[in-house]
Formats: C-alpha cells, structure tokens, sequence
C-alpha cells in the first residue's frame, strides 16, 4: 500500500484543511520541524559519546596515519584524538599485531617482504601474499618490517558495536534530509533499523505535507523507497508530486523541467517489478488521484497529463516533456507562477 494511503487514513482531518481552492493562497506560516540538537548530551551508559560510537567503528583497520573524516568534528562534535585516547582506556581499541597489520598493507609492500625472505611473490589475490607471509613468518620477523600502527577493536569493543550497531547502520544509510542518522537511533537499539527507519520518514513526510513542504516531500519518499529495497508506489507519488510543480513553500509554481532522475529510479522498479504498459497505467492513476488531493494548487490536472509525462520521462524524452510541461505551466493563473 502506497505512503499516501497511510496518510490519508491517519490525518482525513488535515488533509481536508490542505484542499484549498485555486483561488485562494494559504496564510498559515509552517512550524518549525526540525529542532537543534545538543551533541554533547549524548554520552552512552558506557561513558562514551554517540560520535565514539562511529568512530570505533570506522577506525577497525585503519593505520594512525589515515585520515580523519572532518565529520566527527562537524556532525559529531568530537576531537577524534582525545576520543582515540578514551577508547583505549576503557579497553575498546588495541594495536594490531604485525600479522594483523598486513591486511593494511599494498600488494607491492607485502610482495617486498616476500622477497626479502626468498619466498614466492607470485599472486593475484592480495590474501594468497598475505595468507603466505603469516605461514612462514612470525610476528617477530615482521615487527622489523613493518611500520606505523593499526587500530584493531578489541573483543570488548566489538561488543559494544553489536549493541549499538543500529547507530552505525544511521551513519552508513544517513537519509542526507535530517531524518534518519545515528541520532536516530539514540533510544532505537533493538529492532530492525530499516523499520525504524521508514517510520521517522513517515513522521518527517506527514509534517512536510502539513507544512506544504512539498519538495521536501518528495525526498522522503525516495528515502522510503530506498529503505524498503524499492516501491514503486512511493516513487510514483514522488512523481505526481514533482510534476504539480508545487516546491517547499507550497505557495507558488514553479517548472519542473524534464531530469534524468524523474524516470531513472522509476523505471528500475519498473523492470524488477516486471511491469506492463497497463499495469504502469493503472499504478501512476491510483497515485495521483491520492496526490492530487493534497495539492492546493498544481500544473498538472488531470491523470491523463500526468501519464503523458511519466511515459515521456520513462523514455527520456526531454524535448517534450518540456515542452508539455511548458505548455501547462502558462495555463496556470498567474498570480501563483515563481518567476512571474
């Protein structure tokens, strides 16, 4: 069942509130959705911030001399040194042994060692050098020809990424629209993260259309989309909401001209969904007639324009879905055109 239909059926009483008539812009200023958050309250029972957390996580492996992503700082607020140091001492992070270490290694550096001790170098796998190296050398061998150091994350570290791996999965899947990333997942450890997931885009997305942030909406329906391993219904009401025209103020038109990506992610659910010329009919109609309902006003008003111009952005024909879209824009009234 499409997003919109969940919509509709939690919040009839606002979206009769959102139908107004074409003649009359709404007043209403929108609420503030998103609200700042303070990154130095987010210690864990375990003494270390959230932002530690991601860092243990990604220094697994990586040599003291990598560089470190500027976004502990910015989105985490953590000095990643002092955080390293915190790390240590609570017995999360270790050094490598030198055996450990050559997983960091180039091919060209672990072919070196093998030279040097009259071994084979011959190899197209980086593991076959590596699993040979640990089969004639010891840790003693190699500690004179390695250098630098490894973080590794020790046993008790790990444990501690099994349990908040939730926050982890934020970070790698962070949603880019202020919805979903680790933060999210704070007070979220049990469960499956996707699920949490495409709930807080649910929430995000029924404020966006309450607040007539219509692109933003279109967004979080991609987001949806995307966490639920494809659906064609979020992203055919993505669609409908695109070509209305309507953009985050909700209050004027403005001319989506033709994009690569408004039939490029489509027309991959298309295909894995198996669908016909009929069946993508009948998916883009039941979609718009939810959207259009929320629309207080649009470019597009009727299903067969909508269709028109999802079978011209399926086949990428930019020439006239401009031109229709074009052609439909200066039938609007005025008053509500951005560029008028």
């Amino acid at each position: 069942m499409g997003f919109f239909n969940i919509f509709k059926s939690r919040e009839s009483k606002q979206i009769e509130k959102i139908q107004v008539r074409m003649d009359v812009l709404p007043q209403e200023e929108p609420s503030e959705i998103e609200v700042a958050r303070s990154y130095d309250k987010h210690l864990l029972s375990e003494g270390i911030s959230l932002g530690s957390v991601v860092l243990l996580w990604w220094c697994d492996g990586k040599s003291i001399e990598a560089y470190i992503p500027r976004y502990f700082l910015y989105d985490y607020s953590i000095n990643a040194n002092i955080e390293f140091i915190k790390l240590f001492d609570k017995g999360f992070l270790r050094w490598s042994t030198p055996k450990e270490h050559l997983e960091s290694l180039k091919v060209i550096e672990l072919k070196n060692i093998l030279e040097k001790y009259g071994l084979p170098v011959s190899g197209r796998k980086k593991i076959e050098l590596i699993d040979r190296i640990k089969a004639n050398l010891t840790d003693e061998d190699l500690a004179t020809n390695i250098n630098g150091k490894v973080y590794k994350v020790t046993e008790l570290g790990n444990s501690i990424l099994r349990k908040y791996s939730n926050i982890i999965w934020g970070h790698k899947n962070n949603s880019k629209d202020g919805s979903v990333n680790a933060f999210t997942f704070e007070n979220k450890l049990t469960g499956t993260p996707e699920s949490h997931a495409i709930e807080i885009l649910e929430n995000a997305f029924i404020l966006d259309i309450k607040n007539r942030n219509f692109g933003m909406s279109t967004i979080r329906l991609k987001n949806i989309s995307n966490y639920r391993g494809g659906d064609i219904d979020a992203l055919m009401q993505s669609f409908c909401i695109e070509i209305s025209g309507l953009n985050n103020s909700g209050r004027y038109l403005w001319v989506p001209e033709y994009y690569p990506h408004l039939g490029k992610s489509l027309k991959a659910e298309i295909v894995r969904n198996d669908l016909n010329d009929i069946e993508i009919e009948d998916r883009l109609k039941t979609a718009w007639e939810i959207c259009y309902k929320l629309f207080p006003m649009s470019i597009v008003n009727t299903k067969q324009d909508a269709l028109d111009l999802l079978f011209l952005a399926l086949n990428e024909d930019k020439e006239k879905f401009d031109l229709l879209i074009k052609k439909l824009y200066k039938k609007a009234p005025d008053k509500y055109k951005l560029n008028y």
